[in-house]
């Protein structure tokens, strides 16, 4: 498909899945899309509607990912390369392998303790960037070891800024960036992302959107980067950003969770792709059944419920469905 088609043209599964995930009390939106096709279910409860912005929290890091792709594919970027970050010195960098690549993959070690005090002062620190590496207790990392941190998302989001030129017009480019190679492409012209006092896009955890538009970046990557004929982000960068980086960690991609490796109790016996945010933000890409699957809400607990155990709803889901070779 070239992109979304409203439509009651579904399997009953589909919609009876759509159905009983919107009954979780705390869900704001449910959207499915089936080869194409769009189911979408809103809380009345909470007076959500398909217009709602809403905080996707940490699937900022996804959409940054996507930038990256479309920086480097207009040979602007290079994710081989090391970060700038003029707050530490080379031998740092190099010690512990502070490529792009690998700040994405989160594989550098330990910029932040990745807990709430802290992240609220990364996210009100005049600089996201320079306050996850100055002055801060910092571990390296070993052979690639994964560790999660939301600065390393504000560490990439401001090397995105460096691809630009140092002035008011290579800020003004950057800041439009989003909207010019990603958003408006696939139309998801509903999202707001927020930039920090020294006009860094804090991409670790600050984008809104409807419900709709995050359909629409699930759906690019299950198309491989192209919208309507057109490619937005080059495919390669989609295939390789997606796949497991290490079976030493393999529930992380670079930007994108791995559900089938990171919970393998829900029985998935097939690539389950997903943007995760806190308190159960999800946009999961299932390739081999061509569907997307987005839930916004809140109440991380039981929010996960309907997709990450045995006989889950989700796994009821595709046991139903036939699979679509990719």
């Amino acid at each position: 498909p070239a992109g979304l088609c409203p439509s009651t043209a579904v399997p009953q599964p589909v919609l009876d899945f759509a159905d009983t995930a919107i009954e979780d009390p705390d869900a704001y939106a449910i959207l499915v899309s089936y080869k194409g096709t769009l189911v979408e279910r809103y809380s009345s409860k909470h007076s959500i509607t398909a217009e709602s912005k809403l905080h996707g929290w940490s699937m900022a890091k996804s959409i940054l990912s996507l930038l990256i792709g479309a920086r480097q594919g207009e040979g602007h970027l290079d994710p081989a390369s090391y970060i700038r970050a003029p707050e530490i010195g080379d031998d740092e960098k190099m010690r512990r392998n502070l490529t792009i690549e690998n700040v994405l993959s989160m594989r550098v070690g330990q910029p932040l303790d990745e807990s709430l005090g802290t992240s609220f002062d990364l996210w009100t620190a005049h600089s996201s960037a320079a306050y996850a590496l100055e002055g801060l207790p910092r571990h390296s990392s070993q052979d690639g070891e994964f560790y999660y941190a939301s600065s390393n998302s504000n560490l990439n989001s401001r090397e995105l800024r460096y691809t630009f030129a140092d002035d008011a017009q290579g800020l003004a480019e950057y800041l439009e960036y989003p909207w010019q190679a990603l958003f408006a492409p696939i139309g998801a012209t509903s999202f707001a992302c927020e930039v920090d006092p020294a006009f860094t896009f804090v991409f670790s955890s600050f984008c809104y959107a409807s419900a709709r538009d995050y359909m629409k970046i699930g759906q690019l990557i299950l198309q491989k980067g192209s919208w309507e004929g057109e490619p937005v982000i080059p495919a390669g960068w989609i295939e390789s950003t997606t796949r497991v980086v290490s079976e030493r960690s393999p529930e992380y991609a670079s930007g994108w969770w791995r559900k089938e490796r990171q919970y393998p109790t829900a029985e998935f016996d097939t690539p389950v792709i997903s943007a995760t945010g806190v308190s159960g933000q999800y946009t999961l890409v299932i390739p081999e059944h061509d569907l997307v699957i987005v839930r916004l809400g809140l109440a991380e607990g039981r929010s996960t419920a309907w997709w990450n155990s045995s006989g889950s709803p989700l796994k009821v889901l595709l046991d139903s469905l036939p699979s679509t070779p990719r």
